[in-house]
């Protein structure tokens, strides 16, 4: 039985410490670590646009996902936080 891979997909920020995705093939659970509105050069995209940086943390997602061979619709559970929602 394959164990977990630990990926770190080039499309993504780079990672500081920590892998973007863990994957268990076997069990096909897929976790993604929190995103932030960074591009795959770790610049802040849209600062001070929420539509902007929302879009970013999305195709971050997309692409956390693609690196595990999922989709969106294999998405079962989603937390997201806000620092400020005014």
């Amino acid at each position: 039985m394959p164990g977990k891979r630990f990926l770190s997909p080039d499309t993504m920020p780079p990672p500081f410490g920590y892998s973007h995705v863990v994957d268990s093939p076997a069990t096909r659970i897929v976790y993604i670590s929190g995103q932030v509105p960074l591009d795959s050069d770790g610049q802040l995209v849209g600062e001070g646009d929420f539509e902007a940086q929302t879009r970013q943390v999305f195709q971050n997602l997309t692409r956390a996902l693609e690196a595990a061979d999922a989709v969106w619709s294999d998405v079962v559970k989603l937390n997201y936080f806000l620092t400020d929602v005014s």
